[in-house]
Order: C-alpha cells, then sequence, then structure tokens
C-alpha cells in the first residue's frame, strides 16, 4: 500500500512540477522578450531608425533564439520580433510596435 501511495504521489507532482517550471520559464521569456522590446523602442527614439539586427543594441541573438526561440528582423524599415510560448511551441507571442503590446498567434 505504501509504495502504490508513493507511485501516486510522484505521478501526481510530476507533472505539477513541470508545470510550474513552464510558467516560472515564460515569464523570463517574456521579461527577456520585453527588454529587447524596449532597446529597440529606445534606439530607434535616438537614432531614428530600428536596428538592423540585436546586436547593434547589446544583444546577442543566438542566444536569445536558442533559449526562448525569440527572433528579430528589419524588413524595409519595419521591425518584427516574437518568441514562442514556452509551453506551446505552436503559439507565438508577436510584439506591436504601434501599440506597444504583446499579441498571441497560433
Amino acid at each position: 500500500m505504501k509504495i502504490r501511495s508513493l507511485v501516486f504521489s510522484v505521478l501526481l507532482i510530476a507533472p505539477l512540477g513541470y508545470c510550474a517550471l513552464q510558467q516560472f520559464a515564460e515569464k523570463d521569456a517574456r521579461a527577456d522578450a520585453e527588454a529587447v522590446a524596449i532597446a529597440l523602442q529606445k534606439h530607434r527614439g535616438t537614432n531614428g531608425a530600428y536596428p538592423a539586427n540585436l546586436s547593434e543594441i547589446g544583444f546577442d541573438p543566438n542566444i536569445l533564439r536558442d533559449r526562448w526561440r525569440l527572433s528579430y528582423r528589419l524588413e524595409e524599415g519595419k521591425p518584427y520580433l516574437f518568441y514562442s510560448a514556452q509551453n506551446n511551441w505552436l503559439v507565438a507571442y508577436h510584439y506591436n510596435f504601434e501599440s506597444k503590446t504583446w499579441e498571441s498567434r497560433d
């Protein structure tokens, strides 16, 4: 009976622990993405244009891509910034530079 209770406890706690870790990762991903968005806007305010890449504003695009699947590109002067949800790779959060908000797209 004790083994059955132990197995049941592990089966119950493991998914809850995983969900909690995903929530922390989601919060950290958003914080990093928000820092990038702020730096991009600051660069535009100072220089009149968005940077060609994240390296120009002090971020390593490879680290952000590997850690959060965060991507930035500039097409014809228009910036695109997005990252994948940490608990569902089919959902991406795109930054709207006009309204300064994150929008979920799935």
